[in-house]
């Protein structure tokens, strides 16, 4: 499946080539870091690891941006205590 990611200062929305939206995650902020405060995906696509692609695709904005992430969502809060490889894109202890 391919994917399509679309970006805007409070979103980034993933579809799929038909164009079903499959997944978002959202996020607030300005300055140094955003704050990511929602993932989600729709109840027929998950399991497919599609919200670790959605924290992927925000990881790439902060790069894009030299921006920090607060994740104050479960979701993304949860992927990034488990790859604490991408933690210089977390503003603050997770702990």
């Amino acid at each position: 499946m391919n994917l399509i990611f679309e970006e805007d200062d409070e979103s980034i929305v993933m579809k799929n080539e038909a164009g079903e939206k499959l997944g978002e995650i959202a996020f607030s902020g300005d300055g140094d870091y955003f704050t990511v405060f929602h993932t989600g995906v729709n109840p027929d696509y998950r399991g497919q690891h599609l919200g670790d692609k959605l924290v992927l695709q925000t990881i790439e904005k902060a790069k894009r941006e030299q921006r920090k992430i607060i994740p104050t969502c479960p979701f993304a809060r949860k992927y990034f205590l488990e790859h604490p490889e991408y933690q210089e894109f977390v503003q603050g202890d997770l702990n």
